[in-house]
């Protein structure tokens, strides 16, 4: 029966990203602001092998692709992936191998990416603890995460939640996403040797009627009130956590 009610969360999981115009429709303020972030946050970094969990169109990750990387870009959604193809850089095609496969069983070679990015998927994995300890099992000694995640029990988290309960009166979610707080993230991360580098906490205010404004305008919103992830201010106000992590084998727990 686990096994049952976990393949069809997966199912749903892929059924919600098998549209990408739909999905990255109603985001395409978060996906600029996430975009901006990765960069900045992988720009002190060296890495020669790129994995991009989750990948959607390529569009957050792409930006880091160049002559002396090796980008491996996975997703579930065959539609995305085709996204994904067409936005990599002619001129470094020949250094991206697309996977269209589930992470957790897809044929990946331990402790050999020195970046992993992981932008969107915290929320809708099956077994989150055995999703990040496989993802510090495929990182190199001394190798950088990048993960996004929610802070759903924070002030910005309960208000975002009150709103989408109730509009889920009407439409209903397709399945429930997974919830943290930030001190059950980092006691899941660092239990695995996971330590934070640095990090951006950012969050539209969920207010009625802000979904109604341009993306533009909730873009110059959200940067306003948080900044950047070089200068973030307003910490207290934001759900939204991107983190950079580096890993240390010696101090995680398992």
């Amino acid at each position: 029966m686990e096994m049952t009610i976990a393949a069809r969360k997966k199912d749903l999981v892929k059924e919600v990203f098998e549209n990408p115009r739909r999905y990255f429709g109603g985001r395409q303020y978060d996906v600029k602001i996430r975009t901006e972030t990765v960069k900045s946050l992988a720009a002190g970094l060296q890495y020669r092998r790129v994995l991009d969990i989750g990948c959607g169109d390529g569009s957050i990750s792409l930006p880091l692709v160049g002559p002396q990387t090796s980008f491996t870009l996975l997703d579930l959604s065959e539609n995305m992936l085709s996204a994904a193809r067409a936005n990599v850089p002619r001129e470094f095609a020949g250094n991206v191998e697309i996977l269209h496969q589930d992470f957790m069983t897809a044929s990946l070679c331990p402790e050999s990416f020195d970046l992993i990015i992981c932008i969107g998927v915290m929320a809708h994995m099956v077994a989150p603890e055995e999703f990040v300890g496989r993802i510090a099992a495929l990182l190199k000694q001394g190798g950088s995460l990048i993960i996004e995640f929610t802070d759903a029990f924070s002030l910005a988290g309960r208000t975002s939640r009150f709103f989408r309960a109730l509009r889920e009166l009407i439409a209903p979610a397709r399945y429930p996403v997974n919830l943290f707080s930030y001190a059950q993230a980092f006691q899941l991360v660092n239990r695995y040797g996971l330590q934070l580098i640095s990090q951006f906490r950012y969050g539209l205010p969920a207010l009625p009627g802000l979904r109604l404004l341009s993306h533009k305008m909730r873009y110059k919103i959200v940067r306003t009130i948080n900044g950047t992830c070089k200068k973030n201010r307003n910490t207290w106000w934001g759900e939204e956590y991107i983190c950079l992590l580096t890993l240390d084998r010696t101090r995680g727990s398992e």
